[in-house]
């Protein structure tokens, strides 16, 4: 949400889209109290959103706002190809990490083919070389989850497995793809193949017991929490699985397509005030199925998005005469 203005009142966006001058994007603070400040995941993501309404739309007032974040990312980006993590409300460096590298490339990407200008592609490639040169055999993908910004978890494996696979739709250079297959096999081994018993009498448990454990997927190292953001991959590994024709990449696709939707109230069994509705982190370590009873924007966006972007894979796909669970 924007920030309050001195006065306290809530500025509307146009009064933010006036503030920033022109040339870099509007300040944001996305929590009182403990504030992600200016994230390069966040940004990017809320960048990209912006630059697919301009697709919708058509009104030039949307490229341009995303033209001037990719023009804030290409000036903020360091000699060696890397992002620094955090910036300030002046749009400052305010932590210089550059574990989130990867981020804000699919953006740039789009950016530059919706612009035609190639200086955003070359800041894409540069950023995805740094993260192939800094990420090497040690899988350190860190910081996709903004609220452990400084450990490694599953959604920077993804982030960087889509950012690969961005830079080999833009430029046919093989290499990307291998760095792909390394981030999805990484993303793999955060996931929950298996069903894992629950009770069925613990009013505490925020999961519902009528469903499986399948699809879940831990969240970052240094804890026990899992969600359902793995729903939000499936149409990567497909992609991956159209590259490489390694069957492997299109099974998990299968496996993930069915087991990350079950979770939802499709068929209004469990109980939610609204079909479509499900909850959000919980734990399958003891108490098992307590968490966040709570249905946020994220879950159904991560669900939707894929079937959006590619309704090919949802519709007539090699999944409908393979089971994942035979």
């Amino acid at each position: 949400s924007p920030s309050p203005s001195p006065a306290g009142r809530r500025r509307p966006p146009d009064e933010n889209l006036q503030e920033s001058r022109g040339s870099d994007p509007p300040s944001i603070k996305w929590r009182s109290g403990d504030p992600y400040l200016g994230h390069v995941r966040i940004t990017s993501d809320g960048a990209m959103g912006v630059l697919l309404g301009w697709h919708v739309t058509g009104e030039d007032t949307w490229l341009d706002f995303a033209r001037r974040f990719g023009d804030f990312l290409v000036r903020a980006q360091n000699a060696d190809g890397s992002f620094p993590g955090e910036f300030d409300m002046d749009c400052h460096v305010l932590k210089n990490f550059t574990d989130a590298t990867s981020h804000p490339i699919p953006f740039l990407l789009a950016l530059s083919r919706a612009t035609g200008n190639v200086t955003y592609e070359t800041a894409a490639v540069r950023a995805g070389s740094y993260v192939v040169d800094h990420v090497g055999d040690t899988y350190h993908y860190v910081g996709g989850a903004c609220d452990n910004p400084d450990v490694m978890d599953k959604e920077a494996g993804v982030l960087a497995m889509r950012a690969f696979l961005a830079l080999y739709n833009a430029t046919h250079q093989r290499h990307w793809i291998s760095a792909a297959v390394q981030a999805a096999t990484y993303c793999e081994t955060w996931v929950y193949s298996w069903n894992i018993p629950l009770a069925s009498d613990d009013a505490d448990m925020a999961y519902p017991p009528q469903r499986t454990t399948h699809g879940q997927s831990l969240i970052a190292t240094g804890q026990s929490h899992s969600d359902n953001f793995m729903a939000a991959a499936v149409a990567d590994f497909f992609r991956l699985y159209e590259i490489t024709q390694d069957t492997h990449f299109r099974r998990f696709g299968c496996f993930l397509l069915d087991a990350t939707r079950q979770v939802i109230d499709w068929d209004r069994k469990l109980g939610y005030a609204l079909g479509g509705l499900m909850n959000e982190a919980v734990t399958f370590v003891t108490p098992r199925g307590h968490g966040v009873k709570k249905w946020l924007p994220w879950l159904t966006v991560a669900v939707l998005g894929p079937m959006v972007d590619h309704p090919a894979v949802f519709h007539g796909s090699s999944c409908d005469a393979m089971r994942w669970a035979d």
